[in-house]
């Protein structure tokens, strides 16, 4: 919705549950929408600039019993797949802090392998005037790589990619944040 605000234009949305399925239509009603994210994984989905959105969080939330990827519910491979084919120049990825310590190096492995440059970000609610906390954290990835606009594999085994260029990065108080 906040990108919907400042006018980037929302193509294709993926979700399965049939609650978020009603908002979703309300603000986007000529939206195409997928239920299933494996069928996305191989649906004949146009190109964004940016893929923006969360995978579940219960494998890794400080709630539960923090299975990561043995969850049946970690869904961050089918997310890295879309993004792999697709190679958008951005993907914007929320999820709890509780990710830090179980599945992030999984997440920014397969990120960096595709060429993408990461930055992390824990950003509350309350800094938008919520009454509550509520921390998730954002992971900005961006790519500029020949390689990946060409549609061929990276494979960059962890080296460094390109870096964000500074008129893509919002200006403010940046907070690093520590695995």
């Amino acid at each position: 919705l906040g990108f919907s605000r400042v006018g980037i234009q929302t193509i294709w949305q993926v979700e399965k549950d049939e609650y978020c399925l009603k908002v979703l239509a309300k603000h986007w009603p000529d939206v195409r929408r997928i239920t299933n994210i494996e069928e996305a994984e191989t649906a004949d989905l146009a190109t964004p600039h940016i893929i923006t959105g969360g995978f579940p969080c219960q494998p890794v939330s400080l709630a539960g019993k923090r299975r990561a990827q043995s969850d049946a519910r970690w869904l961050w491979p089918s997310m890295c797949s879309i993004i792999a084919r697709l190679r958008p120049a951005f993907a914007v990825i929320e999820n709890v802090p509780g990710i830090l310590s179980a599945g992030y190096d999984a997440v920014c492995d397969d990120l960096e392998n595709e060429a993408y440059t990461i930055g992390t970000l824990v950003i509350p609610a309350c800094a938008f005037e919520y009454p509550h906390l509520r921390n998730r954290l954002w992971i900005l990835a961006h790519t500029n790589s020949v390689r990946v606009a060409e549609g061929r594999p990276a494979n960059c085994r962890g080296q460094a990619g390109p870096s964000v260029p500074a008129s893509v990065v919002p200006s403010g108080d940046w907070q690093a944040v520590a695995a």
